[in-house]
């Protein structure tokens, strides 16, 4: 449990070090590209993406994170699929801890620039339902831009980034994003 925690907080980290990299450069105007459907995760979800996801892995202590990060110009996607290796459903307190650490990791980390005094404004973590699922978003402006990060959770946790300079693009990337139901044999 502590290795997911540490992840969630990591991962947050390195989110909050993009946004500021992607904040404090100077927006140009910036063809929006066009997405493709991307089938990821063993076959589990698929999400609309501006290019070829790439694919990283860690696996340890009964858990299995993939991250699949589409990076284009000053835009980055990345969705984390989180699962046990033993193929068992999360427990609900631990995929909500992993939810509470990724929020409160992105909220502390966006305060501290705030207090630095950069134009941003973080949301509050509001419950949402996409396509059939419970899940959760935080809204957070960066110098007129928006940044959105959710966290859906079924048999496999999934916590989604996006950062785009095109207005309503992370929307439209995040809002694609969907399970694909294992038929039984």
């Amino acid at each position: 449990m502590l290795k997911t925690t540490l992840f969630s907080a990591t991962l947050a980290a390195l989110f909050i070090g993009a946004l500021v990299n992607f904040t404090n450069a100077q927006t140009t105007a910036a063809k929006t590209p066009a997405l493709k459907t991307y089938v990821l995760g063993d076959g589990h979800f698929s999400i609309d993406m501006p290019g070829k996801p790439q694919k990283t892995n860690e696996s340890g202590d009964g858990l299995s994170t993939d991250d699949y990060t589409v990076k284009i110009d000053k835009d980055e996607f990345v969705v984390t699929e989180m699962s046990l290796i033993n193929g068992e459903p999360f427990d609900a307190e631990i995929a909500k801890i992993i939810k509470d650490t990724y929020f409160s990791s992105l909220s502390e980390g966006f305060r501290k620039h705030q207090a630095e005094g950069h134009d941003i404004e973080v949301g509050e973590a509001e419950e949402i339902a996409w396509n059939g699922l419970k899940g959760y978003q935080l809204i957070i402006e960066v110098e007129g831009k928006t940044i959105s990060a959710r966290v859906f959770i079924g048999e496999r946790v999934y916590l989604m980034s996006s950062i785009s300079e095109k207005p309503g693009f992370s929307e439209k990337v995040l809002n694609s994003f969907k399970i694909i139901e294992k038929k039984s044999k």
